[in-house]
C-alpha cells in the first residue's frame, strides 16, 4: 500500500501491528466484528499481533485466523514491541496501539494510530502517534480509506 503525504512523506506499507489487549480486545475478548475485519486487512498488509497475554486468550480466540501471533515474554513489552516492528523494517509498518508500552513501536514505525478504545488511551501513545482514532474500527477503516490519511496528516 503506497500513500504519498505532502511534507510527511511517502508511505510503503506492507505490514499492520496491532496490540492485543485494550487496543482489539478488551479482558482478552476481541471487539465486535474486529476480527472479520482483520481478516480484510490481511489481504492487503500482513497482520501482526503482539500481546503479553494478560487474560491468557489470544490463542482461543484467534485460532482460526491466519494471522501472525508474537506473544511476548514478561519484562520490558515496550522494548520487546519496538524490536519486532524494527525486525520487520519500520518504513513498511504501521502500528496500532493504546497502552504506554505501545508509545515505542508507534513513535518508530512509518505511520502509529493510536486508538482510544474501551481501556483509554496513555499520554504516551497521544504524544507517539500519528493519528488517534476513537476506536479499532475507525483506525482499521483509514487502511480501507487512505485518502483520508493523507488529508489528517498533510500539511
Amino acid at each position: 500500500m503506497k500513500i504519498e503525504i505532502f511534507n510527511f512523506g511517502i508511505l510503503n506499507l506492507e505490514h499492520a501491528v496491532f496490540d492485543y489487549n485494550g487496543t482489539l480486545a478488551k479482558d482478552g475478548f476481541p471487539e465486535k466484528n474486529v476480527l472479520n475485519e482483520l481478516q480484510e486487512l490481511n489481504k492487503i498488509l500482513k497482520v501482526h499481533i503482539l500481546t503479553a497475554d494478560t487474560f491468557n486468550r489470544v490463542k482461543k480466540e484467534l485460532a482460526n485466523y491466519p494471522f501472525n501471533i508474537h506473544i511476548l515474554t514478561a519484562g520490558n513489552e515496550t522494548e520487546q514491541k519496538r524490536i519486532f516492528v524494527e525486525n520487520l523494517d519500520q518504513k513498511t509498518v504501521v502500528c496500532f496501539g493504546n497502552g504506554n508500552n505501545d508509545a515505542g513501536m508507534l513513535k518508530n514505525a512509518a505511520l502509529g494510530i493510536g486508538v482510544i478504545g474501551g481501556e483509554g488511551i496513555s499520554s504516551k501513545v497521544m504524544e507517539n502517534a500519528n493519528i488517534i482514532v476513537r476506536n479499532i474500527h475507525e483506525g482499521i477503516e483509514l487502511l480501507f480509506n487512505p485518502l483520508r490519511i493523507k488529508a489528517t496528516l498533510r500539511s
